[in-house]
């Protein structure tokens, strides 16, 4: 089912103000806004459930925005490399 997420006044705890605060995206079931005075963002993660996201997989590299590491480069050997160029 589509939510309807409605800009509601809220006090941005960068600059203090209260005003409606732009809803930029949604991340992970989580609001992402702005500050409509400072531009500050801040993540409204009233729908989030950290033990549905952190688990076992995450951590394990499982998932790529966890543990996940890019492979390393293969090392590069200089003096293979200087061989070759005067073969």
């Amino acid at each position: 089912m589509l939510q309807m997420r409605v800009n509601k006044p809220s006090y941005c705890p960068a600059c203090g103000e209260r005003s409606l605060q732009a809803l930029l995206y949604v991340k992970n079931d989580c609001d992402i806004r702005r500050c409509n005075v400072c531009g500050m963002g801040q993540t409204d993660t009233t729908g989030f459930d950290p033990t549905n996201y952190y688990t076992d997989e995450y951590f394990s590299g499982g998932r790529v925005d966890g543990a996940w590491r890019r492979p390393l480069a293969p090392r590069y050997d200089l003096r293979k490399a200087e061989d070759e160029i005067r073969d």
